[in-house]
């Protein structure tokens, strides 16, 4: 049989520097050549919220009623005024109309003694001011999916698309007024009413997709018509996160009691991926590899990375392949790795389906998962 193996490629392979950096960093050489040390890698308590899609075929003629409530014109004009009752309607453009309400633990307030200026009486949490929407398509006779991503800043109303995000922001067309990220609650649109209405939280709570790339993406349809869509949610400044400042697993029993949501149990092992993921913390910040830490500043602990530079060039250039088949295992491997150590951001969207004006599916009350690794925290 022969040797599939070079036998100089593997004595380089496990004495040089590259692969000291590579076992102790614990990331492929794609991952390092990309590394942002603004990324937090910690474990997130993911809850899901209630996604509907709404499809209008080309053609359809079914009239809608559009409600803008106070906030859908740009700032400096006069709100729109709310349609007549019983105003007949108008036909809407053909496409994907998504809506999910936040979770309910956002929008549970009570009176309070505030400042006339003040939009928020009820005192309700801040919602998320950041949103990702990506759409999944496969299509016909294509042997992998196509991912169209935009980012919403909800507090501009601004959809961007995700690889222009976020320097295409600037020249994004807003469509509302703007409202200061820990303004943006559930009330902040003249009414409790307001995240339930489509028209009124565009780019806000809710986004219109036209389908229109598609004739380019999938020329020859895609498969069976179909399109999943999935939303996530975070808070561009931290310290509006409800959960900031918990940090130890006391403090966050506590708030999560008082937000009504509750972690999964662990799975086998899962007690050690918090404490797993900060020795990988510490070696990767041993060679120069920095992660952004949600209560500390990076630049109180800034080190140099001459010394570790040459160490980090040459772990992100991949070496020669020892064969097809060797190859083709080393990538699967790391593709898993690189899977089981996904953080997953924010809230994200348990979807729901509306088609041809017929709702399906029923309501889920919150629940909350921990995600961050193999037998991480999951949801039933």
């Amino acid at each position: 049989m022969a040797n599939r193996f070079d036998p100089d490629t593997v004595r380089l392979a496990m004495v040089s520097s590259r692969w000291t950096g590579l076992v102790r960093l614990d990331a492929s050489p794609a991952a390092i050549a990309q590394w942002d040390p603004d990324l937090l890698r910690e474990t997130r308590v993911v809850v899901p919220v209630d996604l509907q899609a709404m499809y209008v075929p080309v053609g359809d003629a079914t009239p809608y009623v559009r409600l803008p409530f106070t906030l859908t014109t740009v700032d400096g004009q006069p709100p729109a005024p709310m349609p007549p009752p019983f105003a007949p309607g108008a036909v809407r453009p053909a496409g994907v109309y998504l809506h999910w309400a936040p979770p309910d633990a956002l929008l549970r307030g009570t009176l309070q003694d505030v400042d006339d200026s003040s939009r928020n009486r009820l005192g309700l949490p801040p919602l998320p001011d950041r949103w990702v929407v990506l759409r999944i398509v496969a299509p016909t006779g294509a042997t992998k999916p196509i991912v169209t991503g935009w980012v919403l800043e909800a507090d501009t109303a601004k959809a961007i698309l995700l690889d222009q995000w976020p320097t295409g922001s600037a020249a994004a067309t807003p469509a509302g007024k703007t409202v200061e990220a820990k303004q943006l609650t559930g009330t902040v649109g003249g009414s409790t009413a307001w995240v339930g209405v489509f028209d009124a939280v565009l780019n806000r709570l809710s986004f219109y997709d036209p389908l229109t790339d598609l004739a380019q993406l999938a020329p020859n349809g895609v498969v069976d018509d179909l399109a999943a869509y999935m939303v996530a949610g975070w808070w561009s400044d931290a310290k509006l996160d409800p959960l900031y400042g918990a940090e130890t697993d006391s403090s966050l029993s506590v708030r999560l009691t008082q937000l009504g949501w509750n972690l999964m149990t662990d799975q086998e092992g899962g007690d050690k991926v918090e404490g797993s993921r900060k020795i990988q913390t510490a070696l990767r910040d041993s060679l120069g590899l920095k992660t952004a830490a949600r209560y500390g500043s990076l630049a109180a602990d800034q080190v140099s990375r001459t010394a570790v530079e040459p160490l980090l060039q040459e772990t992100a250039t991949p070496l020669r392949m020892y064969s097809p088949a060797v190859a083709s295992a080393l990538q699967c491997g790391q593709r898993n790795r690189q899977r089981a150590q996904v953080a997953t951001v924010g809230v994200v969207a348990r979807q729901r389906a509306w088609r041809s004006g017929e709702r399906t599916g029923g309501h889920r009350p919150d629940t909350a998962s921990r995600r961050g690794g193999p037998g991480a925290r999951t949801s039933q």
